[in-house]
Formats: structure tokens, C-alpha cells, sequence
């Protein structure tokens, strides 16, 4: 690697471990109400976990106010919005949290440092959410479904092993999401088997046995905090739900990026490239092509889903912001 880019490289995380410390002083002082250090790639060795160590070292020595330290960052606007909602209307939701592995909650994910257990604590936790135990009664039922381990960094088949332990245990999650629902209650799905998209033998079973459009919530994208905090912050706007298809848009939206794209349809893609070029990334010359690319397959994918059928991709709507496959964003829209 070059010195100039490591230097820059360096630099920049610097500038950003300074506005850190920084906003910890705004604490301090009495200048912010909320401070949430959220801690994104911080596995056990890196230059983030450094840094996160030595701003926790720094808050051991701060008075007043304390800051909220936790895996998770692409999900912060969502789980404060959350926060927000919650403290207004002066909420409190309780959460009967399952683990569809058991042990599973004890299993660190991808990117984080960590059991997952921490994660789900520290997320419900910002939006003043407890968890109740079996036989008292719950708002929400978060269904996690914990990371195959720490290197389970993309998602992939189950080996002969995976399959022997978990689809047994994962047929019984499914029923228990399937009862659950026919009580009218909110199910809020977290899929974290993978970082970076969704467990498919999972998905397959949910939308085999149940109607995915009445799901709370359903998340499975990026890293474990990613996802759990952005199902929890769903499934605490569902509880005073003001605008059903914004509701249902937020839902559809979250199946289609996790599930068809991530899970599949960017792997798809890739090899088409690499097939038309010898790339697994577009150029300034197919980009058009690859963007017409992914929406003809996400549409595909979203046709499978019946109870979604009202759905459409937005036409045109497809963005890569990046030019890059790893990272999309689109529109979806009613068509009835």
C-alpha cells in the first residue's frame, strides 16, 4: 500500500477518533442530552476496536451524563427516530426475545466484539424496551435468528452440519412465529445468520408457512447491530402504526434489498458481469445495463411473494450509489 494513502488512511481516522472525544465533552458539559457512539467493524482487532477502547477508558474517567457505547451505525437514524417515537407517546414495550438456535444468543456475529445478546440488550435499551420472560405478556416477539459464528461474513449454504442442528430448531422458530401471528400479535424478525444479507433456508421456510406481509418488522442486512436495531426501531413504529403503507413499504423494502438483493440477486449480477466482462463490478459502460439488470431480478423475486402482489419495483428507480454492486437503493411502489 502506498505511505501516502496509509497517511491519509491514518489521518482521517484520527479527525473522526477527535470529533469523538469531542462530542463526549459536549456531554460532559451538559451541551447534548443523548450521546450514542455506535461501534461499526469493532471485531476483535482493528483500528476501530483501538479506538473504541480508548473512548471507553475515556468515559470510565467522565462525570455527569454517560454516552450509549454499542455494535450498530447504518441503523442509528432508525432506532432514534424509534427512541423518539417511544418517549413521546411514553412507551414502554416489552419484548419476548427468541432465539431460533439454541445458545445461540452467546455467539459473537461478524464485525462485532461481543455476544449477540449484548447487541439485542443495548438496542432495546435506547428505545426503553425490556424483555419478559415466558408467560407474561409481551408487545413484541423478536425472533433472532443468531450468526452461524464469526466469520459467517456473507451469506452462504448451510454445511451437512449447520443443517443437522439448525433446520429442526428453525422449522420450530417458524412455528412459534406462525401461533404467534394468529393471535394478532407483532413479530419482528432479525436474521443475523450472515452479515450482509438474508438466510435464505430461513426465509424459504417463513414464506412457505407464513404470510410475510403481516410481519411487525423483518431485517437481515449488513452487520448483526445493522439489523437488529433496525428491526427493533421497525417494530416499535408498528406499535402505533398512523400509515399502514408507509408501514408496508418500510417492510417490502427490507425483504427486497435483504433477501432477494443481498441474499441473491448480487450474487446473480456479479456473475453476469464477470460472464459479459470478465468483472464483477460495472464500469461507466454497463452501468445502465446492470441497473436494468437488478430490477428486472428483484422484480422476479418479488413476484414470488403472493401476499405482496400489490408491490412493484418503482420502474427506473434502481440506484447504485456507489457504482458499485455491494450497496443499492430503490423505490417500490402500490400498483392497486
Amino acid at each position: 500500500i502506498p505511505p501516502e494513502h496509509v497517511e491519509d488512511f491514518l489521518w482521517r481516522r484520527q479527525r473522526n477518533h477527535g470529533v469523538n472525544l469531542a462530542a463526549l465533552d459536549l456531554l460532559s458539559e451538559g451541551v447534548l442530552s443523548r450521546l450514542i457512539l455506535s461501534s461499526d467493524d469493532t471485531s476483535e482487532y482493528g483500528l476501530a476496536t483501538q479506538e473504541k477502547r480508548a473512548l471507553e477508558a475515556r468515559i470510565q474517567l467522565q462525570r455527569g451524563r454517560q454516552p450509549w457505547i454499542y455494535p450498530g451505525a447504518d441503523e442509528v437514524g432508525s432506532i432514534l427516530v424509534a427512541h423518539f417515537l417511544v418517549e413521546t407517546q411514553s412507551l414502554a414495550p416489552d419484548f419476548r426475545v427468541i432465539y431460533t438456535v439454541a445458545g445461540g444468543e452467546s455467539i459473537i456475529a461478524a464485525f462485532e466484539d461481543g455476544p449477540v445478546s449484548r447487541t439485542v440488550a443495548w438496542q432495546l435499551f435506547v428505545v426503553h424496551g425490556a424483555v419478559v420472560p415466558v408467560g407474561k405478556r409481551y408487545d413484541v416477539l423478536l425472533i433472532v435468528n443468531p450468526p452461524l459464528g464469526p466469520d459467517a461474513d456473507w451469506p452462504r449454504p448451510y454445511t451437512e452440519e449447520e443443517r443437522r442442528k439448525r433446520l429442526p430448531q428453525l422449522e420450530a422458530a417458524v412455528q412459534k412465529i406462525w401461533w404467534a401471528l394468529q393471535e394478532g400479535k407483532q413479530v419482528a424478525i432479525a436474521d443475523v445468520a450472515h452479515a450482509n444479507g438474508a438466510d435464505n433456508t430461513f426465509f424459504d421456510m417463513l414464506r412457505a408457512e407464513i404470510e410475510l406481509s403481516k410481519l411487525a418488522a423483518y431485517a437481515a442486512w449488513n452487520t448483526a447491530g445493522n439489523t437488529i436495531g433496525t428491526a427493533i426501531a421497525q417494530a416499535c413504529a408498528a406499535l402505533n402504526v398512523q400509515d399502514e403503507t408507509a408501514q408496508q413499504e418500510f417492510l417490502v423494502r427490507r425483504i427486497v434489498e435483504d433477501w432477494a438483493y443481498q441474499a441473491n440477486v448480487r450474487d446473480e449480477v456479479r456473475d453476469w458481469l464477470e460472464a459479459q466482462t470478465g468483472r464483477r463490478e460495472p464500469t461507466a459502460a454497463n452501468l445502465d445495463e446492470t441497473r436494468v439488470q437488478i430490477e428486472t431480478r428483484l422484480q422476479a423475486r418479488l413476484a414470488q411473494l403472493p401476499e405482496f402482489v400489490s408491490w412493484r419495483i418503482t420502474p427506473g428507480s434502481v440506484r447504485l450509489p456507489w457504482n458499485r454492486t455491494f450497496e443499492i437503493d430503490f423505490d417500490v411502489e402500490k400498483t392497486v
